[in-house]
């Protein structure tokens, strides 16, 4: 699936506050223009230095979750008129209007790398939703060279999961997430029938064992950090239990040690994509000693390293590893971001979806009225996609060999049939007990003959085949009222052999 891709470029760059957006096609046609202009008396411009502590100010405590989702839209209102500007916001909307998404490129100078934390995807005009809801999914990168294409997935699609949770970090419910991500891949592997391959590092990720298991001859295709973060770092684990505080740029060189098969890494951590207030303060030309007042207390204690100059953890992987980075803008809650990882990956393996469509569709899944719990505002505009292998990632794992659905479907009685109707009712109740997370094993038609019992389980295998829920189907017609039983299992065990390729039940 190719998704229609803009370029939407920072062009005549003065400083943090004038630059021009240029819009235009994937082939270089002018589409649209604004010139930023920004006004440091505006008071939505705090919001850009600082979106989380914005909220906070201008929200009540009892009323925190609707002033913060109401203060998100008028920032997005904001952002839309005087950053990215009317006309471009007007020239996106536009073409979802023909298209269910579109991908934008922000091309970003080093420069002006600050603007690499926009937070575009909550841009709304007129109170209507926002550019993320209708359709537009931005990818963020520093202009440079295009990269080389990237080693392509091998027999296993292959993921390495790292859990990092020091004892004197907050406590994250990471064992939740790691069950999450392995009954997926097991879902994905067994009915789906897909190669994917997992392997966990949790309790004692250390740079050592890091390096140890990057390290691998074979490579990963796909690395997923879920742990605590910071500006400019993650926090790993010592060998004694302490934290230890990794550099961005340190850990980029770490994982440099997994070759060029890497193409992307996920940053299930907060502020994995920021730059620290003092950073961001400095680059907007504030004096030291106010950056110094505006600098957060740290949530930890650092030891022997400074990370306040070090570039966010999402650049410096993007740089390093030549790879497609999503990290996180902000803080977020724990149930989200397994949610969005789990909607992701299946919509990244299973559905065969682009990275930003995946991305885009887990962040409204993850968000919407269908998440299983409440999340903070904010969540909308935390995660980001970055470098330039983003815009048009695909991770299609290779099938599994063995079992073949087109030749147990050879079996089935009966075609599809073309019309079908009448069964609303019970083909859903039976589709919802044979959904991957059901607890049901199994389903019962019954009732007189001629109801459309065997045009329901025609209908059934049909339906489960064409989204890959089950890697085999078995059909088997059981003697009629009647006629002799007496060789009914073996004629069962015959067709269970001749329709699932090497079982052997005799």
């Amino acid at each position: 699936m190719v998704q229609p891709t803009l370029c939407l470029e920072v062009a005549d760059f003065g400083d943090a506050d004038h630059w021009r957006f240029v819009l235009k096609e994937s082939g270089g046609a002018f589409l649209a223009d604004h010139t930023v202009a920004l006004d440091r008396a505006d008071p939505h411009y705090a919001a850009l230095v600082d979106l989380p502590g914005y909220l906070r100010l201008h929200s009540a405590p009892d009323t925190r979750a609707a002033d913060e989702q109401r203060m998100l839209g008028e920032v997005g209102s904001w952002i839309g008129e005087q950053v990215l500007g009317r006309t471009v916001a007007e020239k996106l909307l536009g073409r979802t209007r023909t298209r269910p998404s579109v991908v934008v490129r922000v091309l970003v100078p080093p420069a002006a790398e600050r603007l690499l934390a926009l937070p575009l995807e909550i841009v709304r005009l007129d109170g209507g939703e926002s550019l993320s809801v209708k359709g537009v999914s931005f990818v963020f990168e520093t202009t440079g060279a295009k990269p080389d294409p990237a080693e392509p997935v091998g027999e296993r699609l292959r993921i390495l999961a790292l859990f990092s949770l020091p004892p004197a970090g907050s406590p994250l419910n990471l064992r939740r997430e790691r069950q999450m991500l392995r009954a997926l891949v097991r879902q994905l592997v067994g009915a789906a029938g897909l190669g994917v391959e997992l392997h966990v590092l949790q309790y004692g990720v250390t740079r050592e064992s890091l390096q140890e298991v990057l390290e691998q001859g074979e490579g990963w295709d796909v690395i997923h950090f879920s742990g605590h973060g910071q500006p400019g770092a993650l926090l790993l684990e010592r060998p004694d239990g302490k934290p230890d505080e990794v550099s961005s740029t340190d850990l980029a060189d770490l994982l440099r040690q997994a070759g060029g098969r890497v193409k992307l890494v996920t940053l299930s951590a907060c502020l994995s994509a920021a730059a620290s207030i003092a950073q961001t303060l400095s680059w907007l030309g504030f004096p030291e000693e106010e950056t110094a007042k505006r600098e957060a207390p740290p949530t930890l204690a650092r030891e022997a390293q400074d990370t306040r100059a070090a570039p966010t953890v999402a650049r410096a992987l993007t740089e390093a590893l030549d790879c497609a980075v999503l990290a996180m803008r902000y803080a977020v809650e724990d149930e989200f971001a397994m949610n969005l990882a789990r909607e992701l990956y299946d919509r990244l393996f299973r559905q065969k979806q682009p990275l930003p469509q995946a991305t885009r569709l887990a962040l409204a899944s993850a968000t919407g009225n269908g998440a299983n719990v409440a999340v903070g505002a904010l969540s909308a505009a935390a995660p980001a996609l970055f470098g330039p292998r983003a815009a048009d990632l695909m991770l299609i794992p290779p099938r599994r060999p063995g079992i073949s659905t087109g030749i147990s479907l050879a079996y089935v009685s009966k075609k599809q049939p073309e019309h079908f109707v009448g069964r609303v009712s019970a083909m859903t109740r039976a589709s919802a007990a044979l959904a991957a997370e059901s607890t049901q094993s199994g389903v019962l038609f019954h009732g007189m003959a001629g109801a459309g019992k065997t045009s329901c389980a025609v209908e059934l295998v049909y339906h489960h085949a064409a989204v890959d829920r089950f890697q085999a189907f078995v059909w088997y017609s059981a003697p009629e009222q009647g006629k002799d039983i007496a060789l009914a299992l073996r004629d069962l065990a015959l067709a269970l052999e001749r329709q699932i390729p090497d079982l052997a039940m005799l």
